[in-house]
């Protein structure tokens, strides 16, 4: 996917779409398997518009480092909170939640689930709390190499749940965008 990205953003789309039939032939001759999704999805969309797919991320639940059913419910609103926030930055695909935590817990490998549909990343996660206090850290995992492209801690008193769950993942969303200048998920 990543090649035939990279050809359909040079100009070369005829290439591109070559290495998508070379692909798509080897896997169902000599493997006798259906091929990627993804990569046939990629391939229908480069016949018709003639350049590749916006980048896509994952968002995993983030992880609720301490007992207790308060941080467990605090850490799921800030997952959904990114969710929504990174589906709102235009040229970006978010892949659906339930899709990529079954494939995940299915596959055991970030990698993998994340090649499988299409993503160029996973944005990963753990919550701690102490009393009103908490510490959100952020990692964005590449999914080609499986190294983090980027990371942050983000701490804050929260005395309304909705709002702090909501203020902790737009600091995410905006310092991720800062870090990496604007989309560069692709």
């Amino acid at each position: 996917m990543r090649l035939m990205t990279a050809l359909a953003a040079s100009g070369d789309r005829a290439r591109a779409l070559e290495r998508a039939r070379a692909y798509e032939k080897q896997f169902r001759e000599e493997l006798e398997a259906d091929p990627n999704p993804a990569v046939l999805a990629l391939a229908r969309q480069l016949k018709t518009t003639g350049s590749p797919r916006p980048g896509a991320i994952g968002v995993l639940p983030i992880e609720p480092l301490d007992e207790g059913d308060e941080t467990s419910r605090f850490a799921q609103g800030v997952t959904e909170e990114l969710t929504s926030l990174a589906a709102g930055i235009p040229g970006l695909r978010v892949a659906a939640r339930t899709s990529l935590v079954a494939l995940h817990r299915e596959l055991k490998d970030l990698r993998k689930a994340g090649a499988r549909l299409g993503l160029n990343a996973v944005l990963e996660g753990s919550l701690r709390r102490s009393g009103r206090r908490v510490r959100l850290t952020m990692r964005l995992v590449d999914v080609g190499d499986g190294c983090q492209r980027w990371g942050g801690r983000f701490e804050r008193e929260v005395d309304d749940e909705f709002a702090g769950q909501e203020a902790l993942a737009r600091e995410v969303v905006e310092a991720m965008r800062a870090e990496l200048g604007g989309a560069p998920f692709a």
